[in-house]
């Protein structure tokens, strides 16, 4: 038997390095290329957000979901159907709507203009318009159905006997997939300039719900990639403004 040879520090750093580049060499492949034609129509236009224009892009929502339904029928997107059906049952509402690539959607539960606190959940990586509301047998571990979840604890909680129906004002919680959720293994989750984006993404919306109700207290329910996302949000944010 020949007599084992031994590999110096230098050379096992320098493994190490070669097999790190092929990992990631591996993941920009797998998402790089992939430049298939979006069947999916751009969004259509909506106001700024304002007390006078929420009826306007709640409308406008669901209209672009119908569409976005329709298109999914036409090329068999069974998982997108599903999805979009749910967004589609009656008391569901959308301030924005985006059926390309992964999508993007902010749904509303509660009444923004008279709540007194508004929470907004920010979702994380793997988020997208197809795990919106189911992910894995837990509904409320994703952007709707957490909203849902937040939004029926609270009423729960609340002190009685005051009535249901005057407990609804108080909150009202915003389920918001307003940026490009990066894919955890992909070379997105590398940078930060997803997390850029949200940031400013959510500063924009931040604003535009102090415009609709500047009296209700704002805090942020961020998870995972989408508590980075808040720390951009937040850090450019004028004083007081990212959260209260």
């Amino acid at each position: 038997m020949s007599p084992r040879k031994t590999v110096s520090p230098r050379t096992r750093r320098l493994r190490r390095a070669l097999a790190c580049a092929v990992s990631i060499s591996g993941v920009l492949l797998t998402t790089a290329g992939t430049g298939h034609a979006d069947p999916y129509a751009p969004p259509a236009a909506v106001p700024e957000l304002a007390p006078s224009t929420l009826d306007v892009r709640y409308t406008t929502g669901r209209r672009s979901i119908e569409r976005a339904l329709a298109t999914a029928q036409e090329v068999g997107d069974t998982d997108r159907m599903r999805a979009l059906g749910a967004f589609l049952r009656p008391g569901r509402r959308f301030l924005y709507f985006d059926p390309r690539g992964a999508g993007r959607a902010i749904e509303v539960v509660g009444d923004l203009t008279r709540a007194k606190r508004v929470a907004v959940l920010v979702p994380g990586a793997d988020t997208t318009l197809t795990t919106f509301d189911t992910r894995g047998g837990k509904p409320w571990s994703t952007p709707g159905g957490g909203a849902r979840a937040v939004y029926a604890q609270a009423l729960a909680d609340a002190p009685h006997p005051r009535p249901a129906p005057r407990l609804a004002p108080r909150l009202a919680v915003v389920a918001w997939l307003g940026y490009a959720a990066p894919r955890t293994f992909s070379s997105d989750v590398l940078t930060g300039e997803r997390a850029d984006e949200g940031g400013a993404q959510l500063r924009r919306f931040l604003a535009g719900v102090h415009r609709v109700n500047p009296s209700a207290g704002v805090g942020l329910l961020c998870h995972s990639y989408g508590s980075v996302v808040c720390g951009r949000a937040a850090l450019d944010a004028p004083r007081g403004r990212a959260g209260r």
